[in-house]
């Protein structure tokens, strides 16, 4: 099986509301940005925040695991090395 360049761009035609379109091509206008770029932006960022809440609820889990088993008591630090508490004391400092 031939396999794609690295660079190759595949289109993908999607169906979604005008006012959805709408609020894409203003926040792609107020950013000064093509709705293109916009939207693979909001793709790949949504993305990566779906994996890494998907790796704190494993972690999470662990934990717990772990605590039953044998006492642990401490929060598991994430990606970036912050535990979610200090996540949330950070997202109130904002």
């Amino acid at each position: 099986m031939r396999r794609r360049k690295a660079i190759h761009q595949t289109q993908i035609n999607l169906r979604i509301n005008p006012a959805l379109r709408t609020k894409i091509e203003r926040a792609a206008k107020e950013r000064q940005i093509s709705t293109n770029q916009l939207m693979n932006e909001l793709l790949e960022e949504g993305l990566e925040d779906k994996a890494e809440k998907f790796a704190q609820r494993v972690a999470r889990a662990v934990v717990e695991r772990l605590g039953a088993v044998g006492g642990a008591s401490r929060e598991p630090s994430f990606v970036g090395g912050a535990s979610s508490q200090q996540n949330k004391n950070e997202e109130g400092d904002v």
